[in-house]
């Protein structure tokens, strides 16, 4: 019995193990074709973690998704940002009513003038999808062609695969569903934030992982080409979603200081 239990454990363990998922996104130059490394998304226990890397593949800043809680950490100057919904009713409750009173002094013309300017900073773009009703082959991949239209302008064409096609599909759909409804909540109280969380939002949109992704330009020029290099499965310690190490805090709202 203590064997059976013993193999029982060790087989939990190793579940454990694997449960991890790492995807590697490379930017393609339309003119060379060579590659070079851009993201990487790591999926975990409901968690994920999103790296924007430089050319030569370095971390320049990553956002953590986890426990309701978006953790912006900006590594070049060893920096990290608490989003959540407290902190967001907080923060920008007190900025609304500082506008508020701003406005209140100004005369009619000036304060409808100021307001629909601020109206429009605060009004994402329009951002349409469509089934673009083909499939191309991306490396082994065979995906489903979208397109993406800011506006009623040309914007994106992604080829997307089933998140559960992937290794470890199960474990990135569920984090991925995780991210993306946190992120959803938080940019719903948030405008100024939708285009710097649309790598997630766009995810919910397209249903699945883009293996392809083509941003073109208004008359349809393609101007960057990124594709899925690599995706496994992989053992992803704690501190992989953590904040890193002699970090500090900048508080929502606040500048970053030279």
């Amino acid at each position: 019995m203590r064997i059976v239990n013993l193999l029982l454990i060790l087989s939990l363990l190793t579940a454990t193990a694997e449960a991890g998922v790492v995807l590697q996104v490379g930017s393609r130059e339309s003119s060379s074709g060579k590659t070079t490394p851009h993201q990487v998304y790591y999926a975990q226990d409901g968690m994920m973690r999103i790296d924007m890397l430089d050319s030569r593949g370095n971390v320049t800043q990553l956002d953590l998704v986890r426990d309701g809680v978006i953790w912006q950490v900006d590594t070049q100057n060893r920096t990290y940002t608490r989003i959540d919904q407290a902190t967001v009713k907080t923060v920008f409750g007190a900025q609304n009513g500082r506008i508020d009173a701003m406005l209140a002094n100004l005369p009619p013309e000036q304060r409808a003038l100021m307001q629909a300017r601020i109206a429009q900073t605060q009004q994402p773009h329009q951002a349409t999808f469509t089934d673009a009703g083909r499939s191309e082959q991306s490396g082994t991949y065979s995906c489903r062609m979208w397109q993406e239209q800011h506006s009623g302008r040309p914007y994106a064409e992604y080829c997307v695969v089933p998140t559960t096609s992937l290794p470890g599909g199960s474990e990135l759909a569920a984090s991925m569903h995780a991210a993306i409804t946190t992120t959803n909540q938080l940019v719903a109280g948030i405008p100024q934030m939708a285009s710097r969380a649309e790598y997630l939002t766009r995810l919910d949109k397209l249903n699945g992982f883009p293996v392809l992704q083509r941003f073109v330009s208004p008359s349809g020029k393609t101007e960057r080409e990124d594709v899925l290099t690599s995706a496994e499965t992989r053992a992803l310690p704690a501190d992989k979603f953590a904040i890193p190490q002699g970090f500090t805090e900048k508080p929502l709202g606040m500048p970053q200081s030279n």
